[in-house]
């Protein structure tokens, strides 16, 4: 049996306070520390896709006709993100709802997208959508062909594709019922981003940050202090003009 002195029992009660004390302490400033070195690296990745913008990227413009105004309709994409540019429109710079810092909304905006029918869901149809003009901000409009008097409108044009797309899912079909809505209508297709930008009164949309071009001689915003030695970003485009048998409005079979 162990025995200790009074002077020997208050020594070792002294030492584990302390150790106790030194514990708590470290495990109180061991959070702050985790934390504090998590942030900036979001922060930086953040901040890299904001900046991305204004790294020159490759794009294969829209085809012109001999007299320079796009030849329109035009088809972009491939598979499920093709999309038929009927329509560029016309910029609005005097009011700051109709562009942010990463889109111009033109005024007269016109495309059309293929997906499954909301009255036939065996079979697909057009849906157009055009960008109004709503005052202090656009609208966003989106008909189907085989239905005109079904109108899916509102000011957000990721919100207005929503409806549609759970409408359409509410059939039974198997869709995306999440979508970004400047790539239903096209918008985030790099051609059709340079194709606005060269628009007159682009350059006046003060919040709008610019795409900056692998050919800068064919850009209006190009940034005389940056040089070709700046990281590049290719895009691969695909675009052909429209067929004639896309343009009677008829369904399509899935």
């Amino acid at each position: 049996m162990l025995t200790f002195r009074p002077e020997e029992w208050d020594d070792r009660l002294s030492e584990q306070r302390r150790t106790s004390r030194e514990s708590s302490t470290s495990s109180l400033y061991s959070i702050p520390q985790t934390t504090t070195s998590t942030i900036p690296e979001k922060r930086r990745r953040r901040t890299g896709k904001r900046d991305d913008r204004t790294q020159p990227k490759a794009v294969q413009p829209l085809p012109r006709r001999p007299d320079g105004t796009i030849a329109l309709p035009v088809t972009i994409g491939r598979g499920t993100n093709e999309v038929i540019i009927y329509s560029i429109g016309s910029v609005v710079c005097d009011r700051e709802g109709f562009h942010n810092p990463r889109y111009i909304w033109p005024v007269g905006f016109k495309s059309k997208k293929y997906l499954p029918s909301l009255t036939t869901p065996s079979k697909k149809t057009g849906y157009i959508s055009e960008i109004l003009d709503g005052g202090n901000a656009p609208i966003f409009q989106v008909t189907p062909e085989d239905s005109p008097s079904t109108v899916f409108s509102g000011a957000s044009a990721s919100g207005v594709w929503k409806q549609l797309l759970d409408q359409i899912a509410s059939l039974g079909v198997t869709a995306k019922t999440h979508a970004s809505g400047p790539e239903m209508l096209g918008l985030s297709n790099l051609a059709v981003t340079k194709a606005i930008q060269e628009l007159p009164d682009a350059d006046k949309c003060t919040r709008y940050v610019p795409q900056r071009w692998l050919d800068q001689s064919q850009d209006p915003y190009q940034d005389q202090e940056n040089d070709a030695s700046s990281p590049l970003e290719s895009s691969s485009l695909y675009i052909v003009h429209e067929q004639p048998s896309l343009m009677d409005g008829s369904d399509r079979s899935l």
